[in-house]
């Protein structure tokens, strides 16, 4: 059969988990041989699918955005999927993120025309009220509940329990899955048998990910230090503002310690090189993508005990799990400090046992594709 993925998501004004891991997903199908094409705009394709293989490129529709995102998704996909739906007959059809738009469009070609077509969706949150911060009133509540509602099988990252009234039609992935990394590329990192003894944080500076907790436990910390234990915070983020940057400014010049504002687009050489990654979430979710990253790249972590999180940083692997407090940052930054800043080859091990695109592979084939 013929498996149509629709993914569409502006990605060239910010990033989306969900986003990231469905092409992913497709990429790992067609090249194993799978009958699965991708619908997928322009931004979204140049960053997590430019330059795949040839062979598998003739199984993707980009859509252009010269129009703008909204207006080029609703001029082009409506005749594509009326062509695919009429003309070549395509009975199964994906949609995730922006592709949840189109629902309605595809149920009434079903009765118009007779047509039996069978949709699915994914669902990366742990309930709807997570995904719209508990305004049920918003379109995009609104959206989301139309589409689990008219899906004929929804793809759960988490439990079916939050979805008590899809419960029935809802399968629930088996882990968190790194959607950027397959087992091959892991494999071929090659690193030194050392870290330096940097520490990064790396994610949107929101209150919910405890930035503040992150630069004001290494503040402290740093000028109680002797000099030969130095070590730098390095922050990656896609915007960082002004005032947080002359504050970084003012405390470099103290010379106690440094924090390095990194490009994101260098975050697998920080990684590679860094001794220590903070995971400080404040909510219930499942681990960052840049926490299953830091971990491939054999980082040490220390992470706040929320939510699903300690399912995937096991302390018994060197890593620390902790409250959100300032002072239990500070003594879990000297434990690891005071031991030897080497690879650790627990975590990468773990993500390439439990978390690969591989394996999300395997599971999507045999509940979805069968």
């Amino acid at each position: 059969m013929s498996y149509y993925f629709i993914c569409l998501f502006r990605a060239d004004k910010s990033t989306s988990g969900l986003a990231l891991r469905i092409p992913a997903l497709w990429k790992v199908l067609a090249e194993q041989g799978e009958d699965v094409y991708l619908i997928i705009n322009h931004s979204l394709y140049d960053k997590t699918l430019k330059g795949i293989n040839k062979s598998v490129l003739n199984k993707v529709h980009i859509i252009p955005e010269n129009l703008g995102f909204k207006a080029s998704c609703l001029a082009y996909v409506p005749p594509l999927l009326t062509y695919l739906a009429l003309i070549k007959d395509i009975k199964f059809f994906h949609l995730s993120v922006g592709g949840a738009y189109f629902i309605d469009y595809l149920k009434i070609i079903s009765k118009v025309f007779s047509k039996d077509i069978t949709i699915h969706t994914s669902i990366g949150s742990k309930n709807l009220d997570m995904i719209v911060d508990g305004n049920r009133e918003s379109r995009y509540y609104k959206l989301h509940i139309n589409l689990m509602k008219k899906s004929d099988k929804i793809d759960c990252l988490y439990s079916p329990e939050g979805f008590p009234q899809f419960k029935d039609k809802c399968i629930q992935s088996p882990g968190s899955f790194s959607w950027k990394f397959d087992t091959k590329y892991i494999n071929n990192i090659a690193m030194d048998t050392k870290k330096n003894n940097d520490i990064v944080f790396c994610g949107s500076l929101l209150p919910q990910k405890n930035y503040r907790l992150a630069i004001d436990s290494y503040k402290k910390l740093s000028g109680n230090l002797l000099s030969e234990n130095k070590f730098n915070l390095i922050l990656v983020a896609p915007n960082i503002p002004k005032e947080l940057l002359l504050e970084i400014d003012s405390f470099n010049t103290n010379n106690v310690g440094k924090i390095i504002i990194e490009d994101y687009k260098n975050i697998d050489r920080v990684l590679k090189n860094s001794y220590i990654f903070l995971s400080l979430q404040d909510y219930d979710n499942y681990p960052s993508q840049s926490l299953i990253e830091a971990m491939i790249f054999g980082c040490t972590i220390i992470a706040t005990d929320t939510g699903e999180t300690s399912k995937l940083v096991k302390e018994n692997f060197n890593n620390i799990l902790i409250k959100k407090d300032i002072n239990e940052l500070i003594e879990a930054m000297i434990t690891l400090i005071n031991k030897p800043n080497s690879i650790n080859v627990k975590n990468i091990n773990l993500i390439k046992r439990e978390h690969t695109v591989e394996l999300y592979a395997d599971y999507f084939r045999y509940n979805f594709l069968n």
